[in-house]
């Protein structure tokens, strides 16, 4: 196994894809980090005759180096009484990620290198190849496979314009991103195609996403069009962004265009409907205070002789942050669901996620509880032990 680590790292083909992440690490990574974080390492929390106690097992651990990049993860998945250990290691170069390696230990306690990443660069810096590799699970077996090569291509400005996957796989085909600037290099348009690798088969366009920016270079509409073949239609999204007049993203409103209606027999129309907005609050030192969540429920579904019509609007999600002299304590957030009675809707909050955080606004301990009948119950928790550069 030693062998096998030191020949791949010389001739730079270890590296790591990114753990094919079936792990959610945004419920270690949530707010994401203040300060210089050096070490965070997690642990679960279990409740044990009452009392909220920290399990002895490490959940899961993250290192930094002193600018911030990333150096390693490691992570156990409990399932049952098995666990599953999974570990990242990330190699740079000249301040560049050069190749990411993912091991795996098995039930017999030994780590195994299976997966890795190697990333190539021009001259200018800009990558321009990953090429993800893995170790069949066959015994003495030293071979490589790549799974998928991911090209990359920029225009005289260093600006990417186009990307490509090519699959080990063909019956996987070949996904192609297209992106197209403005004066400002600013990003406008995202395109995604797909060639299945039959040949009597052109290319499948997936996706069309636009941009549209405010002379002072703010986001402030983007539009996805997603085609879905064998439904006859369209599907899209629009998020319109609001700011202050200092600045600050106030609103985000969602807009969705999936529901067609006939007014008359033989003519279909489509609608355009808001499904969802999102508002922002700071307080006077700008701090952000609470972000809160809304959808808007209609009357009717889709494919309906008459437009949706709206019932109300209602708070699903919201999220408070705490201060003491602006350095955040906690932050509180809470899920909300619909009661219904009758033609009336109530909305209860049904969770509740405690953050509390340490000196540099990092969580150190989440709590998670189910609410039934206004009582809550722990459900699941995570203490987090994060030390810092100096």
């Amino acid at each position: 196994m030693e062998k096998k680590i030191i020949f791949f790292i010389a001739l730079l083909l270890c590296a790591t894809n990114a753990l094919a992440e079936d792990i959610d690490t945004t419920m270690f990574t949530e707010f994401g980090f203040k300060g210089k974080v050096k070490t965070v390492t997690c642990f679960y929390l279990k409740e044990d005759f009452g009392d909220i106690v920290k399990e002895s097992d490490t959940a899961y651990s993250i290192s930094f180096d002193e600018t911030g990049k990333l150096l390693g993860t490691d992570f156990i998945a409990k399932k049952s009484y098995i666990y599953e250990h999974a570990k990242k290691r990330y190699i740079y170069e000249q301040g560049k990620m050069k190749s990411t390696l993912i091991f795996h230990k098995d039930n017999y306690y030994h780590w195994t290198l299976d997966d890795s990443i190697v990333f190539l660069y021009n001259t200018n810096g800009d990558l321009i190849e990953k090429k993800y590799y893995h170790q069949p699970s066959y015994d003495d077996d030293d071979s490589w496979n790549v799974l998928m090569v991911t090209k990359f291509k920029y225009d005289a400005n260093n600006k990417l314009i186009e990307t490509n996957e090519y699959y080990s796989d063909t019956r996987y085909g070949t996904n192609k991103y297209l992106f197209e600037y403005n004066i400002k290099g600013q990003l406008v348009r995202e395109q995604k195609y797909y060639y299945s690798g039959n040949s009597y088969e052109g290319p499948r366009k997936e996706y069309d996403l636009s941009f549209v920016y405010s002379t002072s270079g703010k986001i402030i509409r983007d539009s996805s069009y997603n085609f879905v073949y064998g439904k006859g239609y369209l599907w899209q999204v629009e998020h319109k962004y609001s700011y202050d007049e200092i600045g600050r993203l106030i609103k985000v409103d969602y807009n969705f265009y999936t529901d067609y209606w006939w007014p008359e027999k033989g003519v279909t129309k489509k609608q355009i409907l808001p499904r969802q907005k999102k508002e922002y609050s700071y307080d006077t030192r700008g701090n952000i205070l609470f972000v809160k969540e809304f959808d808007y429920d209609y009357k009717n579904s889709f494919n309906l002789k008459e437009p949706d019509k709206l019932k109300g609007i209602y708070k699903t999600k919201e999220i408070n942050f705490l201060y003491n002299n602006e350095k955040r304590t906690q932050i509180i957030v809470t899920l909300y669901d619909r009661d219904y009675l009758g033609e009336s809707v109530k909305m209860k909050p049904k969770r509740k996620i405690v953050f509390s955080c340490d000196v540099y606004g990092n969580w150190t301990e989440k709590k998670v509880y189910e609410i039934q009948d206004g009582v809550e119950f722990f459900k699941e928790g995570i203490i987090r032990e994060i030390s810092y550069y100096e």
